[in-house]
């Protein structure tokens, strides 16, 4: 996890578990979760499923792209609780002033 101009980010690909309730309540607002998808190798789909939703980003930014059977998996896991968009650009400039207002979903460039 790390800070920078007032947005928190977290990188949770390397997890592998579910967080403690002792981890949960001593966390900050996370702005941005940067998300494994793979599904396979970092944490499961259930996994991390339930870490976004307890940790509530504003914006998930998904990595980490397995096979194209478990990314069609994730996307529509993720339809189904946020708004999914994808970036003309492999770079997204980002502040609190641009956070979505809604937690959505965003895939930059590449995907």
């Amino acid at each position: 996890m790390f800070e920078a101009i007032s947005v928190c980010a977290a990188d949770i690909s390397h997890l592998h578990h579910y967080l403690s309730k002792n981890k949960r309540s001593s966390r900050r607002l996370i702005d941005i979760a940067f998300a494994p998808i793979d599904g396979i190798w970092q944490i499961s789909h259930d996994g991390l499923f339930r870490v976004l939703g307890v940790i509530k980003a504003r914006m998930v930014i998904p990595m980490h792209f397995g096979s194209t059977g478990e990314l069609e998996a994730s996307i529509a896991r993720a339809r189904d609780k946020w708004e999914i968009f994808k970036h003309h650009s492999d770079s997204n400039p980002l502040s609190l002033r641009n956070m979505p207002k809604t937690p959505e979903v965003l895939f930059l460039q590449g995907f």
